[in-house]
């Protein structure tokens, strides 16, 4: 009779010391949520399925073996200053519904120089010597699994308020531009590029 009675209160002890630790590990995250997991898991991958399928074909890279430029391409879908100053904290920045690597458009892609010898974030030199780019040059760009060539038909400095790009359709072209020195967009360089070929990157 005393063992029955001492099994039920250490079947009670159990429950209760069991429900008090799972309720704790609850509160402090250890206890997965299935399914609020796998509805998390599935909305990413949904998420990166549509950016691939839909930024196949936007800028993602940039190189110019001549004068050592080497960066990443953000593509922000807003125009909005804010956002366009945020995304050049990450790479040189493709000015949203400009043209795409496969139309017969405009790209237009821009990004900040500074000439300090230090400075915290790289990517205030993405376009460090830009004004250096010869003509001819060549220029490659990359999508998600392309290469695409261009070859520089013109490099200038102009003031911001003269700089005209055309955005009309019918020619494969690219516009780099950057600022004479950080922080001052009163002129800026401005290359440009005709689109020369294509192919199919090793990945």
């Amino acid at each position: 009779m005393n063992l029955l009675k001492y099994r039920w209160k250490f079947l009670f002890l159990f429950l209760v010391v069991f429900f008090l630790t799972f309720s704790f590990f609850s509160v402090v995250g250890f206890v997965p949520d299935t399914q609020s997991d796998l509805v998390n898991n599935s909305s990413n991958i949904v998420a990166e399925a549509s950016i691939l399928k839909d930024g196949a074909h936007n800028p993602l890279h940039i190189y110019i073996p001549s004068v050592g430029i080497d960066v990443n391409i953000k593509n922000p879908q807003s125009r909005d200053v804010k956002e366009l100053d945020m995304a050049l904290e990450y790479g040189a920045v493709h000015y949203p519904n400009t043209g795409l690597l496969t139309e017969n458009s405009n790209i237009f892609i821009f990004g900040h120089s500074s000439f300090l010898p230090n400075v915290i974030n790289k990517n205030y030199q993405a376009f460090n010597n830009l004004n250096k780019v010869s003509f001819n040059d060549e220029i490659y760009v990359d999508s998600v699994d392309t290469r695409y060539v261009y070859r520089v038909v013109s490099v200038e400095l102009a003031r911001a308020d003269e700089i005209e790009v055309s955005f009309v359709r019918g020619d494969r072209k690219l516009t780099l531009s950057t600022c004479n020195s950080f922080g001052d967009g009163s002129e800026r360089y401005i290359v440009k590029a005709n689109f020369v070929g294509s192919y199919l990157l090793s990945i």
